[in-house]
């Protein structure tokens, strides 16, 4: 138990730290060679500030595996998590240096992703809600979740990345409920995983939160959605794809209906699923006179409430876990959606009075 905590601790505290020291320094080299966010429209912030701060979550996180790392025997399925993670965060950084085409984007997370399921990184079962026996899913059923699992995540994280600190924070809040969900099923190494992340995050979210000094970029959150899939895939799924395969997208519930309504709004205003607009769920509160450090911290609370609703989720089995997912989940909406209709001045002035002590 005493080893354990050692090395949740040190996991924590070791990505922090580096990710405290690597993103003023990526900061500093994005200025120089000029990878800037410039402002526009549809763009919260005035001035343009440097989105290249996916580098810096990557070493805090790798520093923070790094007793996973030396420990992994050869056939260990988690070197397909390192592998595919250096590729996606090539990428990313392609991304954010140069801008990539998205079409040529899609195609370079399928090709991580895959590298990732060949590696040992799979979804394998299916279990039965009513028996609880499991089905084996033949191989190209396996290949085609997998894929698009990591790949939807991947986009649903780079798709919410518009505000200061909104997907550095939900990531952060995913990876509490991730670790403490795979402890909870003696999945050390996943665990390590997430707590890993959540230190590189909260490093970083420091220079993030509003008002933000530095974006993650593509780099960034590509790399988060990547990491969070992986990590539910090998801890939280355990190669099962049932209730508990759908707890990683109802802790990422937010992100998850933000990014479902954009793919609707879209389409219904014949646009390119990838157009970006003005239409997520940030710009939503923003209208509403929600300024950044509200909008984040509102979000926040919701996609931590949606993560303990995650872990009760987990108590159950089978059909029961479906129903409680089912209620749990329309009740926690119908609350935010009362609030922000009906009561978003007292929400405001609560949220006012919370983000002023930060």
């Amino acid at each position: 138990m005493t080893s354990t905590f050692f090395l949740i601790l040190t996991s924590f505290l070791s990505s922090l730290v580096v990710a405290l020291i690597a993103t003023p320094i990526v900061r500093y080299l994005a200025f120089r060679i000029g990878v800037l966010d410039a402002p526009s429209e549809r763009k919260i912030h005035k001035n343009p500030i440097p989105h290249l701060g996916g580098p810096a979550i990557f070493l805090g996180w790798l520093t923070g595996s790094i007793m996973v790392l030396i420990n992994l025997p050869e056939a260990s399925p988690l070197w397909g998590i390192f592998t595919g993670s250096f590729c996606i965060l090539a990428l990313g950084i392609y991304d954010d240096v140069v801008s990539v085409n998205p079409r040529l984007k899609l195609a370079g997370q399928i090709i991580s992703a895959t590298l990732t399921y060949l590696m040992g990184v799979s979804i394998t079962h299916i279990q039965n809600p009513f028996t609880g026996a499991l089905i084996q899913f033949p191989l190209f059923i396996s290949f085609f979740l997998t894929i698009v699992f990591i790949v939807a995540c991947i986009n649903i994280i780079n798709l919410i990345d518009g505000s200061d600190g909104l997907a550095a924070g939900i990531c952060g809040i995913a990876a509490v409920f991730f670790a403490f969900i795979s402890f909870s099923h003696y999945q050390l190494e996943p665990g390590l995983l997430a707590v890993s992340l959540l230190g590189a995050v909260l490093g970083f979210l420091y220079f993030n939160f509003p008002p933000a000094k530095i974006f993650m970029g593509d780099s960034g959150s590509m790399f988060l959605g990547y990491i969070l899939a992986t990590i539910s895939i090998t801890g939280i799924s355990q190669h099962t794809f049932t209730a508990s395969g759908a707890i990683p997208l109802f802790v990422l519930g937010i992100p998850v209906l933000d990014v479902a309504y954009a793919i609707w709004r879209r389409i219904k205003n014949k646009q390119g699923i990838f157009s970006p607009d003005r239409g997520h769920f940030h710009h939503i509160l923003m209208d509403l006179e929600f300024n950044h450090r509200q909008v984040a911290l509102f979000l926040y609370a919701l996609s931590t409430a949606l993560g303990f609703l995650a872990c009760i989720i987990n108590l159950f089995n089978g059909v029961q876990q479906y129903l409680v997912a089912l209620v749990l989940g329309i009740i926690v909406m119908a609350i935010a959606w009362f609030f922000i209709v009906t009561r978003r001045d007292l929400l405001l002035r609560w949220l006012k009075r919370f983000s002023n002590r930060l």
